[in-house]
């Protein structure tokens, strides 16, 4: 189908609206790609699925799919031998509770599966969750570049010692800074810190009165920050246990990309399943705020429709119209004044027929009826 056809019937402005009732960003993408198709089975399979997503949110309300990230880049790195930083861990986690929720969204209320939803009972039971992989993900990461203590004991330990080390840097230097003797030493009585390093701000002039490595000076050159000989021991402390906690955390991330390595195939067909669902649910919420209904298809070529009303004009203002053609008669010659509404009856025609070859419920009246073209 021709580009400027779609482009002309507005069916662009309809898949906008339709990208809009999407839940997560990978399923917004997709709607906007949506196209009709020419071959009734599938318009058949379309339809029945928007049906039944429809009869689920009216029975369930929304399903918990906004967890859907598109992961291309997860898998690529992981194929690679790569490991995953802390938010694509949990982007892969999103993802699997997604997934564990969609299972839990679809069963029926005394155990099981929900009956009479067959099309999407048939795809959410392909869906694999992995909770235990969603749960250590979770368990060791608290949020982007935030790894938790208890990711592991080596970790705690570590972070421990390093609030320890912390604790009494910053005592020797607060007791410096608060001694009435040392504080003419300084331009201010604060501890700061450069390069990660604990220093103080000497004056220029007193920079042979406190022992230690200049680490910075202020930019006219009046203020030297200084690490105190005192405090120097304790900084290369803390500096090595930085060290040790990075090594630490590229550990876990190791750790956490090989449970992903091993699944990686389940978590792919999830993502495309759960992206699948997510169109299907906006392609049914977009059904209800137009108040559609499901289109009858026949392999005759004769169109039906009842009361249709074009979903781009305010619904209180529309003026529906009721069109046939094709099976009484093979033309239909629409005449009138200027303004008069030939052009959007037209137009209102061939959209209702993008829209359900589309797999949209149409805004018109029960018993429309259409054939694939």
């Amino acid at each position: 189908m021709k580009d400027k056809t779609l482009e002309t019937l507005e069916f662009d402005k309809i898949v906008k609206r339709l990208s809009e009732m999407a839940a997560s960003d990978a399923g917004r993408k997709r709607c906007l790609q949506v196209r009709p198709s020419s071959r009734l089975e599938e318009v058949e399979r379309m339809q029945q699925e928007t049906d039944e997503c429809i009869k689920a949110l009216v029975k369930k309300g929304s399903p918990p799919l906004g967890g859907i990230t598109n992961l291309g880049r997860v898998f690529k790195r992981v194929e690679a031998g790569g490991v995953l930083d802390s938010e694509q861990l949990l982007s892969v986690a999103d993802l699997l509770r997604c997934a564990a929720g969609m299972k839990e969204y679809m069963k029926a209320p005394r155990g099981g599966l929900e009956e009479g939803f067959g099309t999407l009972r048939a795809a959410v039971e392909s869906l694999v969750p992995h909770p235990a992989v969603e749960k250590e993900i979770a368990r060791c990461i608290e949020g982007p570049g935030q790894i938790a203590d208890d990711a592991s004991p080596t970790l705690r330990n570590i972070r421990r010692q390093m609030f320890l080390v912390n604790e009494e840097i910053r005592a020797k230097l607060n007791s410096m800074v608060a001694s009435a003797g040392f504080q003419k030493y300084l331009q201010d009585a604060i501890v700061t810190t450069r390069g990660d390093r604990y220093v103080v701000p000497v004056k220029q002039e007193y920079r042979g009165s406190v022992p230690g490595i200049v680490h910075d000076q202020s930019s006219t050159g009046a203020t030297l920050f200084i690490e105190p000989m005192a405090v120097v021991e304790l900084n290369n402390r803390l500096r090595e246990l930085t060290a040790k906690e990075k090594l630490e955390i590229e550990r876990i991330l190791s750790t956490l990309t090989l449970l992903v390595s091993d699944v990686l195939d389940d978590i792919r067909a999830d993502m495309e399943i759960l992206t699948e669902l997510d169109v299907m649910f906006a392609r049914g919420k977009l059904g209800l705020e137009m108040e559609a209904t499901r289109p009858l298809y026949n392999t005759s070529g004769y169109i039906n429709l009842k009361k249709a009303r074009h979903p781009l004009i305010d619904p209180k203002a529309v003026v529906p119209i009721s069109v046939r053609l094709g099976r009484d008669f093979d033309v239909l010659v629409i005449t009138g004044p200027n303004t008069g509404g030939k052009t959007v009856t037209l137009k209102t025609v061939g959209l209702m027929v993008l829209m359900a070859q589309a797999g949209l419920q149409v805004p018109c009246q029960e018993g429309t009826e259409l054939a694939v073209y």
